[in-house]
């Protein structure tokens, strides 16, 4: 087995060994809830979870690691800030480990409604951290690494370019996502009211829908005007493909859509999902 097919072995075993997490955000679902602290329930899943993201943590910079010595030669500052950008995105989920088990520690100390705000607090540095280590270094990992094997050409060039796409769908996720969650957020109130006065659980989600696929299919349509007017400018990067090619036009506006539609679905069941009488109560 000759040293580049070993170093690529590695780095395979270490990549499989990131999805370990997938489990995690049902793990956390308890300890993030507001009332944490003050309620019953087993803290075993946040040991769990907390495990399994350490493992993630590891295999991450280990990935990075090993293949370090095989991009460093299509750019090495690329290389280096792959290494760096996986270990960022280590050190955050470390911290974000540190965080939650801040909040099983206080509700095992027995503080009570006393830490409520302490826990909540934890729980919101916990959400961003989460959305950094999870969401926009991802994207900086795919646009760096994807970058180097297309140029290195050690793997089907396809792969590479699934992975810029792939970024820049995720892109699209937080930042529709970010938008409708911090909406609902701010209407928890008038959410509450409208529930309050009789409002269906499927009529609130269909508001958010609505609202949130409004802009996003705002901005497809813009986007896809602003490309099909800049194709002639691009036309020098394509590959495979003409500047003005119908398939893609007409493909990449309705995959924008679906996944526009995916990142709003959550944050409308999370509206249909508000207590009244709770949310009335909210200054």
């Amino acid at each position: 087995m000759t040293s580049l097919r070993k170093t690529s072995l590695v780095a395979g075993v270490f990549y499989l060994l990131t999805f370990v997490s997938i489990p995690v955000l049902l793990l956390y679902s308890g300890v993030r809830a507001p009332n944490f602290i003050v309620g019953a329930g087993p803290d075993t899943p946040v040991f769990v979870g907390a495990i399994l993201e350490i493992i993630v943590a590891l295999c991450g910079i280990g990935t990075a690691v090993a293949l370090y010595p095989v991009v460093k030669r299509q750019g090495q500052a690329r290389a280096l800030g792959f290494v760096a950008s996986r270990t960022l995105e280590g050190t955050l989920l470390i911290a974000g480990i540190v965080t939650l088990l801040s909040i099983v520690t206080l509700r095992q100390a027995g503080v009570g409604a006393a830490g409520l705000v302490t826990g909540q607090a934890l729980a919101a540095q916990y959400s961003w951290m989460f959305h950094l280590s999870g969401s926009f270094i991802p994207i900086v990992n795919a646009v760096l690494l994807g970058s180097l094997l297309y140029q290195s050409r050690l793997v089907p060039r396809a792969l590479p370019v699934l992975g810029f796409i792939g970024a820049a769908l995720l892109l699209a996720v937080i930042g529709v996502y970010g938008l409708m969650a911090y909406s609902v957020q701010q209407r928890t109130q008038e959410i509450g009211i409208r529930m309050a006065l009789g409002a269906e659980t499927g009529d609130v989600r269909k508001m958010v829908l609505f609202q949130g696929m409004r802009l996003a299919l705002l901005g497809v349509i813009v986007g896809t005007a602003s490309a099909f007017g800049l194709a002639r400018l691009l036309k020098s990067f394509l590959f495979g493909v003409q500047a003005s090619d119908p398939a893609v036009f007409a493909m990449v506006p309705i995959v924008l859509s679906l996944t526009a539609l995916g990142a709003v679905w959550i944050p409308a069941l999370r509206a249909t999902r508000v207590d009244p009488a709770a949310s009335l109560r909210c200054e």
